[in-house]
Parts: C-alpha cells; structure tokens; sequence
C-alpha cells in the first residue's frame, strides 16, 4: 500500500492560476494540482476534503497535509457520520469494488459490487449506494438502476430505481461513460432524493430525466428532461426546488413537486453549490455571500461547501482551491427547520394525501411557527 503525506507547497508541479477578484472577507488557499478530479466530499466535521476521480487525495486544509491514497479510477465517495473513515468505490466500466479506508490512510476492507457504484450518499441512518448493473443480449442490453442500504459490515436489499433497454451501441457508449449515471443529491431533510435517469427511447436522443423519490414510501415523479451531460443537481436550502445546469449550459431552477421552472442568470461555469444555512452559494460562476452577489465570475466545474458553510472548495482549470468564507457562518441558533415536522407533510404529499395548495399553506404556517 502506498499511502504519502506531503506539504501542499510540494503538490503544486504547475504554476499556480492568478487568483480571482474576491470581495472583502473572502480568502482563498491554493492546495494543489489535481488533474481528473470530479469528486469533492468534506468530512461531517469540515476538518478534511476528500478529492478524487482519477485517484484519490484527502487534504487538511487548515493544517496544509495532503494523503495520497489510490491511483485507480474512483466513482464514488462518502465519509461515513464521524469522520473516521471514507466509503470508496474503484472501478471503471460497469463493474466496481467498494473500500473502505481510515481518515489516516490506511485501507480497513474492500469487497466487489455487483455492478458500477455511481452514487454514495450518507444520511441519518447510514449510506445509501445508486449501483448500475449491465446485462448484454444480443439484441442489445438491460440496464438495471438498484438503490441500496450500506452498513459497516453487510449490504442491505435492492430496490430498483428504474430499468432500461439500451441498443448496443448506447450500452457500448454507457460502458465507456458510466458517469452518465451519477449525479443523485439527497434534500436537507434527507427523505427525498433527486437522481438522472438514463434513457435512449427509439428514434429520439438520449436524454437524462431529473428524478426525485420520496425514500420513506418510494414513489417517485420527473421534475425534468434534460439534455446530457448535465451537471449535478443541488437542492435549495428550503428543499422546494433544484437548481441545475443541462446540457446546453443553461442554469435552471426546478420545482421539486411539478417541475415549474424558474429563470437563473447564468455563469461561466457548470458547478452548483449551496451552503446549508442559505448564505453562500456557487450558482454556475456565480458567487454570492450572506444574500449579496460578489461580481465574482469563475469557470468552475467542481465546487463543494463544507458542512458550516465556511469554506468552499472548488476546481478551477485542474487547481484544488478553498474559499474562507466570513459572511458564510450560519445564523445563530441553528438552521430553524422543524425536521420532522416537514418529513411527515413531505410524505403526505408524496401520497397524494393532500394537494399543492394545501401543502403550501401547511408549509408556510410551520415556517412561520
């Protein structure tokens, strides 16, 4: 096993992009070079950042430490609730192995999966794995979407997401892209999930159907059809909508129960990151701190807040980069949502229980309370 901790300084072979324009307030640290990356995961207690697609890097920021940990193609990553230890999913094409490695560098188990991990969420009670499974016939080939329940030890039952017959030359396609698959986010409340569904229907393009499932009673509707690749979904603080970028390169903002869209300025970039409290966020380029637009306009195609909303990590032109943020402290006295409460009206309204009209009535009088 090779696993080396070296200074950030000494990462940087290429000389570093000229910084940005940033507002007062606003810092930025440049920890390296890190080409192939798609993955950015900071760890529960925002004290790591997980970076991998090509390989596999965890960075301290505050204590500039780089931990080399795989040179292999990694699909997917998450840390599990405390810190401790990070899911890792190595594999190209459709098949993978699932690892297990400590915050430390050392690699704890591994096992191999039934098909390619594209997703790895963490929730409340665990982590959720979105695994493709191919099968090939001669007329052409059965893709399988299955959701499932990870613990330390053992995988729980599959639940299929969606399944899809594809002509050899889409699976041959899909084979070489399995990234066509990732991109599912789970909302703040962590009962919903939004994910693409991946379709080639006769005589019409492929196209990528922006999903959302209500996890506790499995149903499941289309907000939107998009046009590939588009960029990963990212659910807005309140959980009502989703903002996305499609495969034009337009900045959408969706409406998570009937899919009404709402205009967005765009940006240079495709990256959609939301801090959890609201007061920061990266919309396609676009910064903005404690509600206010900077002006800053970057082409970033990877970014990800930290749990607190602090520090924003992103990828510009293959540069590994961290913002401090000052105005992206959360409000005192927490983020005010009352979880449970808006679980059991999500939940009506994902069984029809009640309608649009009542549950925007419900909702605003909870948010009020």
């Amino acid at each position: 096993m090779f696993v080396a901790v070296v200074l950030l300084l000494s990462a940087a072979c290429a000389p570093p992009l000229p910084p940005p324009e940033l507002p007062a307030g606003v810092d930025l640290r440049v920890l390296g070079r890190s080409p192939g990356a798609m993955l950015l995961r900071w760890s529960p207690d925002g004290r790591l950042l997980a970076v991998a697609g090509k390989g596999l890097d965890i960075y301290e920021p505050a204590g500039s430490m780089r931990r080399h940990l795989l040179d292999e193609q990694v699909s997917a990553i998450a840390w599990t609730s405390d810190s401790r230890t990070l899911l890792v999913a190595v594999g190209t094409a459709m098949s993978s192995r699932l690892e297990t490695w400590s915050r430390d560098g050392r690699k704890l188990s591994g096992r191999d999966l039934d098909g390619y991990a594209a997703d790895l969420l963490r929730t409340k009670n665990g982590l959720l794995l979105i695994e493709g499974r191919m099968q090939n016939y001669r007329f052409g080939s059965n893709l399988r979407v299955v959701l499932k329940e990870l613990s330390d030890r053992e995988e729980g039952p599959s639940r299929v997401l969606y399944e899809n017959t594809l002509p050899p030359d889409t699976a041959a396609w899909l084979a070489q892209h399995p990234r066509a698959l990732s991109g599912a986010v789970l909302n703040p409340t962590g009962d919903m999930l939004a994910y693409f569904q991946f379709r080639d229907p006769p005589a019409f393009p492929p196209a990528q159907q922006l999903m959302v499932r209500h996890l506790p009673s499995r149903r499941q509707w289309s907000v939107a059809e998009l046009s590939p690749p588009a960029g990963s979904p990212a659910f807005t603080p309140d959980g009502e909508r989703l903002l996305v970028v499609d495969g034009k390169g337009r900045l959408l903002s969706l409406d998570i129960w009937d899919g009404q869209a709402e205009p967005v300025p765009n940006g240079p970039g495709r990256a959609v990151a939301v801090a959890r409290f609201g007061n920061a966020s990266l919309l396609a380029g676009r910064l903005a701190v404690a509600g206010e637009t900077t002006g800053v306009a970057v082409k970033v195609d990877v970014a990800a807040f930290d749990p607190a909303g602090r520090q924003l990590a992103w990828l510009r032109a293959s540069q590994l980069e961290v913002l401090d943020l000052a105005a992206g402290m959360p409000p005192q006295g927490g983020d005010g949502v009352p979880t449970e409460r808006l679980e059991s009206l999500h939940d009506w309204r994902a069984r029809g229980l009640i309608d649009a009209d009542d549950y925007r009535i419900q909702r605003q009088r909870m948010m009020n309370q």
